[in-house]
């Protein structure tokens, strides 16, 4: 019968490996990314990495790699914009200056 230290144990080698996987893939990725790059034809890195076709088009096709790829991330991404923003004085934000009095 197993008991808890078991599941335990079990548990967190499942935590450890499900990281080892994201990793892993984030660096195929990569890789994928570097040889299309370097000019590599689709078919080939599909003979290469045995992911289907249909997922090599995905995986290089612009609007997917803008969004997973760290290195194409716009450097001025909404939110640095917003952390980079001057504060407004109080009543300025919505367009409305405070007057003496208000």
């Amino acid at each position: 019968m197993i008991d808890a230290t078991d599941l335990r144990m079990l548990a967190r080698a499942n935590k450890r490996d499900k990281e080892r996987e994201r990793l892993s893939y984030a660096h195929l990725l990569a890789a994928i990314w570097q040889a299309s790059d370097g000019g590599m034809k689709q078919v080939d890195i599909v003979g290469a990495v045995g992911l289907t076709r249909e997922r090599v088009r995905q995986v290089c096709d612009d609007k997917y790699r803008d969004k997973h790829d760290p290195a194409r991330k716009p450097a001025h991404s909404p939110a640095s914009r917003a952390a980079t923003r001057p504060a407004l004085p109080r009543g300025e934000a919505s367009g409305h200056r405070l007057t003496e009095g208000s």
